[in-house]
């Protein structure tokens, strides 16, 4: 199948492709980043360049209101792997809800959100991962001892919140505010003891 792959400016994800490689369909690509495309390109450009390369797929990392609409208009599937990220704005009032349209996300909030807000084909993938791409990454000894010194010793070490580097993946957009350890751990435990007593009904 031949599979146009929506870039985005913003954000790379290449194991997409090279998973959609692998599995021997035929990825292509628009020459600009969806962000720059406006309504008049995709009524004109981006639509002859789907209907000439005669693409029945598109996927993207970040949802596009063009190429939704687009896609709609042309019964052409759309499907997009959403990460938990400012940066993703699946929160249009009808686009997402279009029946071409497939959001996998894999921070549950973002997928309950856009669950309740009518969005049918919306999917809640956990821990996905490309397996293996990380299995022919090769990293010697030295080199990861060397990832824990200079701004990274800084801040994970010293505390440097000045001339450290803090790493903060993906998760640090569910972080809502900040607590006391206490706090934090009083509320695992009320939370264990819910689904605990909540288990009762299950035994006999």
């Amino acid at each position: 199948m031949r599979i146009l792959f929506a870039g985005s400016k913003r954000q790379q994800i290449p194991n997409i492709m090279f998973a959609l490689d692998r599995m021997g369909h035929e990825v292509v690509f628009y020459p600009k980043p969806m962000e720059e495309v406006s309504k008049e390109e995709a009524e004109v450009q981006l639509r002859q360049f789907i209907k000439n390369l005669r693409i029945r797929f598109v996927i993207s990392n970040m949802f596009s209101p063009v190429m939704a609409q687009l896609t709609h208009e042309l019964d052409i599937k759309y499907a997009v792997y959403g990460m938990d990220s400012p940066y993703y704005a699946t929160y249009l009032p009808i686009f997402p809800r279009y029946d071409n349209c497939y959001l996998f996300y894999f921070d549950r909030r973002e997928y309950q959100m856009l669950k309740d807000r009518g969005c049918r084909n919306v999917y809640w993938l956990p821990l996905a991962a490309d397996v293996a791409s990380a299995q022919n990454i090769a990293i010697t000894d030295e080199e990861l001892e060397a990832l824990g010194v200079g701004a990274l010793r800084k801040a994970a070490v010293e505390g440097d919140e000045q001339n450290g580097c803090f790493l903060a993946g993906q998760v640090a957009a569910m972080v809502k505010k900040e607590q006391p350890a206490a706090e934090m751990i009083r509320e695992i435990f009320t939370e264990a003891e819910e689904v605990l007593n909540g288990a009762k009904k299950w035994v006999r």
